[in-house]
């Protein structure tokens, strides 16, 4: 058994590494309530409108068809 990336998976990684340097938020998600409610549904527009939501949805159903490992490495750069 392989355990090493593969290439594609090193790709992967530096593009969302790279996207979220540049657009992670700056300012920490409120505790709870309405704000944090606000903080989340900003973020998961965001992440859709730039195309990384649904890692490894399928893409019939919207996502990117990723594999399980490259939404497991976005999670590590998360």
């Amino acid at each position: 058994m392989d355990l090493r990336y593969s290439e594609a998976d090193k790709e992967f990684r530096a593009r969302a590494r790279e996207w979220l340097g540049k657009n992670i938020p700056e300012r920490q998600r409120p505790p709870n309530g309405v704000a944090a409610a606000q903080f989340d549904r900003d973020w998961q527009r965001k992440l859709h409108d730039h195309g990384w939501a649904g890692i490894a949805w399928p893409k019939e159903y919207g996502g990117l068809g990723l594999t399980g490992l490259q939404q497991v490495i976005w999670y590590e750069e998360l």
